[in-house]
């Protein structure tokens, strides 16, 4: 059986630097373990530290370089892409992931991070073999699906591509201090523009778009993780819990504490 993957941890005392190169046949997650690295990606750089994690798609030009840094390599052959879209019946489900310009990026809360890491021990322990193919494919779909859907499924077709571009940077990878002004720089439009462009086609100004991210990514925190409330809400950007309390109540119509235990079947 050919090998599912192949697992590289990099480590750097001094300065780590990988020059310009193209995937060719396969695709790669970098994950960040410890210090920052500058990833230039198709001619955009991008800083990236501790939990986030970066998607490298075969014909990708990059390069990176860090001093002081540890990361880890997850390489992988572009048909388990493919193989996903399959699993899923969803045909095309992943082509925005393949064919923006950016792929994205993402930064994990650190309850989830630390399963993230678990399996990527035991890949490491384990590179080849029946169970690590099985294992492999388990977690590249989790991984998929927990992560990087999210962000691609909230985003409308037929928006202009500065929007759809922005759209996708707000969340690659998300950052709890993002503001609107971050998101319209990023847009490259006036203020006034960016106001009626979301209005038209998100049905929302970009604020409310902003916190209706900021929630999503609340409540999947509360059903797939047992992070805290104070901890959810710094990582989702909120400034403190009482206004993370009502938005998110007018949201979802319960509180936090009460929408996590009816989604996990539990009472108090």
């Amino acid at each position: 059986m050919e090998d599912a993957f192949h697992l590289r941890v990099h480590r750097a005392r001094g300065v780590l630097a990988f020059p310009p190169h193209i995937h060719r046949g396969f695709c790669e997650f970098t994950f960040g373990l410890r210090g920052y690295i500058v990833h230039t990606l198709n001619g955009r750089e991008h800083r990236c530290g501790p939990r986030d994690i970066l998607f490298v798609r075969e014909n990708d030009r990059h390069e990176l370089a860090g001093r002081n840094v540890v990361i880890l390599n997850l390489e992988f052959h572009c048909r388990w892409l493919k193989a996903a879209e399959d699993f899923w019946n969803v045909p095309g489900l992943l082509t925005p992931l393949q064919e923006s310009e950016q792929p994205p990026a993402v930064r994990v809360p650190p309850r989830p991070w630390a399963a993230i890491r678990r399996e990527l021990d035991w890949l490491a322990r384990h590179p080849a073999g029946l169970e690590a193919h099985l294992r492999f494919g388990r977690f590249l779909m989790g991984l998929l699906h927990d992560r990087f859907l999210p962000g691609l499924l909230q985003i409308p077709a037929g928006l202009p591509d500065w929007l759809r571009e922005a759209l996708r940077w707000l969340e690659s990878p998300w950052r709890p201090d993002l503001d609107v002004a971050d998101f319209v720089r990023q847009c490259g439009r006036t203020p006034e523009h960016v106001a009626r462009a979301c209005r038209r086609y998100l049905g929302l100004t970009p604020s409310q778009h902003l916190n209706r991210l900021r929630l999503k990514r609340a409540a999947d925190l509360l059903v797939f993780t047992d992070c805290g409330l104070v901890e959810i809400a710094h990582e989702t950007g909120f400034p403190n819990l009482s206004y993370f309390h009502r938005l998110f109540r007018q949201a979802f119509g319960t509180t936090p504490h009460a929408y996590r235990h009816a989604r996990l079947g539990s009472s108090d």
